[in-house]
């Protein structure tokens, strides 16, 4: 891999926000609808890039939203998982109990069942 320089790394984030060019018809006629007959040239031009910079902070604020919610969904898949696994955990010692009380209530029943065979017997 080559490595870039700081000024190619900004230069690509720049290129990241550009508008599309339906994007940018779209802030054109924006500004043919909000712009007097009065303003110049130069005075609609600014307008038009005032308003595609709006466009671009508003695209980047969203992505940035979307970034932060997706990272909270995937805290919050991550957060239940352990806690399934610590449910699960606190599950598995009541059935080692059981397992653990199982033989040795069936040598009672047992010695219970050989002493009513003799005593019946």
């Amino acid at each position: 891999m080559a490595k870039r320089s700081r000024q190619e790394k900004k230069s690509k984030i720049k290129d990241k926000a550009k508008l599309s060019t339906e994007e940018k018809a779209a802030a054109l006629a924006i500004v043919k609808d909000v712009s007097k007959p009065a303003f110049t040239k130069q005075q609609r031009k600014d307008v038009q890039q005032a308003i595609e910079q709006g466009i671009e902070r508003y695209k980047r604020q969203h992505k940035a939203k979307a970034r932060d919610y997706d990272k909270a969904l995937k805290n919050q898949r991550k957060q239940e998982q352990r806690q399934a696994l610590v449910e699960d955990d606190v599950e598995e010692p009541t059935s080692s109990v059981f397992v653990q009380v199982l033989p040795w209530a069936l040598l009672v029943l047992s010695w219970v069942g050989f002493a009513a065979f003799i005593v019946l017997g």
